[in-house]
C-alpha cells in the first residue's frame, strides 16, 4: 500500500493490551516516524517495546505510570507529569497550603490507583504523615456510603481521591449527602 509522506496511519487497540503489540507492528509496517499515544497504561507498556525497536517516537498523551519513560527513555515523551511527580508536587503543595491540617486519600481498588496514593503517602514529610490516613475505596454495594459514615464522624480537612471520575462523582455525592465541607482534590486523571 503507498502512502503520500506526511499521511495519517491510525491504529485502533481499543484500549486492549493484547492488540497493543499487532496494532504497533502494523504501523511500524507502514513506517511511521511517531505516533500519538496509546493512551490506557497496559497498551501503552505493550506497545512501547515494538515502536522502540523500530525506532519510532512516542508522545504518550494520558499514561502517568513512571516505568514506561524509565523503560524507554530515548523513544517516549510525556504530554502530563508521571505519577511520581505528581505525588511529589501534591506533597510539596499540601505543606504549603495545608500545614497542620488532616488529610485523607482516598483511592480505588485498583493497582494504579493505590499506587499512586503510596507514592503521595511516601512524599509526605514526617509531619503531614502523622495527620494522614489512607482509605480504600471498593466498588461493592454499600462501600461508598460506609465510607462517608466513618468521614462524617471524624472529618478531614482535605480529601485527596485517587478515584476513576465515575467513582469520584459518586463519592463526592455521599460527602455531599452528609455536609461534609472538606476541601477535595484530585490529581491530573480527574
Amino acid at each position: 500500500e503507498e502512502r503520500e509522506r506526511g499521511d495519517l496511519v491510525p491504529g485502533d487497540d481499543r484500549c486492549d493490551a493484547g492488540m497493543a503489540v499487532t496494532v504497533a507492528k502494523k504501523q511500524v509496517e507502514s513506517r511511521i516516524g511517531f505516533v500519538i499515544g496509546p493512551t490506557c497504561p497496559a497498551v501503552a507498556k505493550d506497545a512501547a517495546p515494538v515502536y522502540a525497536a523500530a525506532g519510532v517516537i512516542q508522545f504518550v498523551p494520558t499514561v502517568t505510570a513512571v516505568e514506561l519513560t524509565q523503560n524507554n527513555p530515548g523513544t517516549i515523551f510525556r504530554m502530563v507529569s508521571n505519577d511520581e511527580q505528581e505525588a511529589k508536587a501534591l506533597a510539596a503543595y499540601l505543606g504549603k497550603e495545608h500545614l497542620n491540617k488532616k488529610l485523607l486519600v482516598v483511592f480505588g481498588e485498583f493497582f494504579y490507583r493505590r499506587a499512586i496514593a503510596k507514592m503521595i503517602d511516601a512524599a509526605l514529610s514526617p509531619e503531614q504523615k502523622k495527620l494522614t490516613r489512607l482509605e480504600s475505596l471498593a466498588h461493592v454495594t454499600g462501600a461508598y456510603d460506609r465510607l462517608a459514615d466513618r468521614i462524617q464522624k471524624n472529618p478531614p480537612d482535605v480529601i485527596f481521591m485517587s478515584l476513576d471520575a465515575e467513582q469520584a462523582a459518586e463519592f463526592v455525592k455521599k460527602l455531599r449527602e452528609r455536609n461534609i465541607k472538606s476541601v477535595l482534590l484530585g490529581g491530573q486523571h480527574l
